[in-house]
Formats: C-alpha cells, sequence, structure tokens
C-alpha cells in the first residue's frame, strides 16, 4: 500500500457487520482508512467495546489491517488470493475466478540432474534427468509465489523451451497429452530466505506458506515434483474436510 486514502463514511452502511460484508465483497477499496473508534461508536450508536469487537473480528479475517505513522490507521487490507488445496488447476484459472490479473516471471528452465527429493518422487533412475523450471506469480502486479517445478526430462522433451508464463499444466495436457488425476500435497510455514523475500517483495524472514507437491497422471504415474512459497500475508489456503464416519459411508456407496 502507497499510503491510506481518505476515510469511508460509515454511514454508507446500516451497521459495523454490513461494512464487513461489504469490504469481503470488495465493495471498499484496499486502503481506505476507517473513522476513529469514538467516531464509529458515535455513528452507530453502540459503546466503543462493541466496536472493538467487531473490529477484531475483521482483523482476524484479514479484512482490515493497522498501519503505523501519521498517515496510519486502520485500513482496508489488499484481498488475499484463495487457494483450493482440493483443487489440482492451474494458478491463472483461479487468479481469473477471483478477479486477479495473472503475471509470471521464468527466472530458470532447463534440464537438470535431479535431487534427491525429485528423483525419489519421480521414481527416476539414477541416469535420468528433469526439466526444472522456477517461476515467480504476481497477482495484480503484486508477486504472491514463487514456484520450482521439475518435470522427468524424457516424458517432455523440450518443455523448458516453451512458453511457460501461462499454465503448467496446460502446456502438458494439450503439447504432451497428460491426463491429470490427482496430487499429494505437503503443506508447512516456514520463513522467507533474503533471496526469497527480495523476489516476493517480503521481509526477511517473513512468513511463507510453503506446499510441496507431488502430481500423477490418470494412471498414477508421477510427472511433477513441485515447491511452492507463497506469501502469507497475500493467500489463502482452503480445504473441504469431513469426518471418518463420512468418508467410510462414502467409500461403501
Amino acid at each position: 500500500m502507497t499510503g491510506p486514502e481518505p476515510p469511508v463514511d460509515p454511514q454508507l452502511f446500516a451497521s459495523m457487520e454490513a461494512l464487513g460484508e461489504a469490504i469481503e465483497a470488495g465493495r471498499v477499496a484496499p486502503g481506505i482508512r476507517l473513522p476513529a473508534e469514538r467516531d464509529l461508536a458515535a455513528t452507530f450508536a453502540v459503546s466503543r467495546t462493541q466496536i472493538r469487537k467487531v473490529l477484531d473480528d475483521l482483523f482476524e479475517e484479514h479484512l482490515l489491517v493497522r498501519l503505523r505513522g501519521r498517515s496510519g490507521g486502520t485500513v482496508v487490507a489488499e484481498p488475499r488470493v484463495r487457494r483450493d488445496l482440493r483443487v489440482v488447476a492451474g494458478v491463472p484459472r483461479y487468479l481469473a475466478s477471483q478477479g486477479f490479473v495473472h503475471s509470471c516471471t521464468v527466472l530458470r528452465a532447463g534440464v537438470r540432474t535431479p535431487g534427491f527429493r525429485s528423483r525419489h518422487a519421480l521414481r527416476l533412475d539414477d541416469t535420468a534427468t528433469v526439466c526444472s523450471i522456477v517461476r515467480l506469480r504476481r497477482a495484480d502486479g503484486r508477486p504472491f509465489s514463487l514456484e520450482t517445478a521439475e518435470f522427468p526430462a524424457a516424458r517432455f522433451p523440450g518443455l523448458a523451451d516453451r512458453d511457460l508464463t501461462g499454465s503448467l499444466y496446460e502446456v502438458l495436457t494439450q503439447r504432451y497429452g497428460v491426463v491429470i488425476g490427482h496430487s499429494e500435497e505437503l503443506v508447512e510455514a516456514v520463513n522467507a530466505s533474503p533471496r526469497e523475500a527480495e523476489l516476493l517483495e517480503a521481509m526477511p524472514g517473513a512468513a511463507l506458506l510453503a506446499v510441496n507437491r507431488v502430481t500423477m497422471d490418470a494412471d498414477g504415474v508421477p510427472f511433477e515434483h513441485s515447491r511452492d512459497l507463497f506469501v502469507g500475508t497475500r493467500v489463502t489456503g482452503y480445504v473441504t474436510a469431513v469426518s471418518p464416519e463420512s468418508s467410510c459411508h462414502a467409500s461403501q456407496r
């Protein structure tokens, strides 16, 4: 954010809850500054304690942030990218579905000898090579993920020479006939190294969400081993979970 915008007029909304709903729906622009708590309390004829409770809820939902300094205060947060961990999908597609403009910079693409983890994950022998691709993704011009992905070079000849700024999955399905099956993902919280922080325009040591993924084709053969680093304040991962009983009943149908 370059600095807060003039305060939003709370009288445009029937309640603080309605204001929160408007922020979540994108009807209040990021960077807009809210009036002071006492002014909000006076506007809505409620106590500052009630105002503070609603504000705390909005902070917890990452809809508001606090900025320090003379031009600081409580401002509307930038929207977060939502990543559905249940679905194997290309980044451009899910960004577009949320109203973000996607862009991508390929930092490195070439054939190399895989490390132990990639060789094991892709079930390669000691003589095999991989196509290694490192890309920086942006949503509305702001970096939000740093991706390192490796693919069996023998299965995907010439992959490094193709246009890799869009969806890799589209390239693999359209150019190489891959039928995507499922992926196995390990999600962990990590801290950004100085280089990662520089690329992602984050503070050194900033919280990142790391997604380590192995993707299989429809025959269960692994074709991708990747590690995606997401800026913790710019993305939210979510998944729908079910109880063990529900899973058991579903498997018996």
